[in-house]
């Protein structure tokens, strides 16, 4: 006897297991975001949206204000700075900084109008804001390394978590080639010159740098925000 098979409709549907890739949901889904503040438009343009972020309770924040004393090519007398890292950690970072030389009058203006935005958001945050976002000032004629060691200490130190993230604006060469070589080299990822020239010396430095974040770059448009 001849036997057919008859197709039907089934309530249940089996499929192979083979290709199919088990993923461990993420348990710790918070996230810490680190900014270094210099001023400008595009930083402030960047203070505005790292505290937008900060918002989310899942997210924590440290904003550093870095104030460059002198240029940084100079070579003085060095002090060392002890900087605290963000609440709940116990490490800290050496920063290397210089006396303070005299400072150009075309941009006195500019440094006070930037550290009054800095005030102004810092002593205006939000109560809900103020357990979970952390404001320094930093002064220093060193800040390519400074900058490095202190993202390296703030981000990537929960590696179970949703993810940490450095948010840097588009400042253009603000290093000299010999300090940023000198801040890169040993150990770090090799530097690419087109990426720098794309992005700025900020986040070529924490690309370079190795630093265990995602890295966001922000560019303002037109003027920025005025104060």
């Amino acid at each position: 006897m001849e036997r057919t098979l008859k197709r039907t409709v089934s309530g249940l549907s089996m499929r192979s297991g083979r290709d199919v890739t088990i993923t461990t949901p993420i348990a710790d889904r918070s996230h810490h975001v680190f900014f270094p503040y210099y001023g400008g438009a595009d930083d402030r343009v960047a203070l505005r949206f790292v505290l937008q972020l900060a918002r989310n309770p899942k997210v924590t924040a440290t904003i550093v204000h870095i104030s460059i004393s002198g240029p940084v090519n100079s070579v003085e007398p060095e002090a060392t700075i002890v900087a605290p890292s963000r609440k709940g950690a116990s490490d800290s970072v050496e920063i290397t900084a210089s006396a303070t030389n005299a400072a150009d009058p075309s941009t006195v203006l500019d440094k006070d109008r930037d550290t009054a935005f800095f005030i102004s958001l810092r002593d205006s945050l939000p109560s809900d804001l103020s357990s979970r976002v952390v404001f320094e000032s930093l002064e220093t004629t060193n800040p390519g390394e400074g900058l490095l060691s202190r993202a390296q200490v703030e981000v990537g130190t929960s590696p179970r978590n949703a993810g940490d993230l450095v948010v840097v604006s588009n400042r253009g060469h603000v290093l000299s080639e010999r300090h940023f070589a000198h801040v890169v080299g040993g150990g770090n990822t090799a530097m690419v010159p087109e990426r720098r020239k794309c992005l700025g010396d900020m986040a070529e430095l924490m690309l370079a740098g190795g630093v265990r974040a995602s890295v966001l770059v922000i560019k303002a448009a037109g003027k920025g925000i005025d104060i």
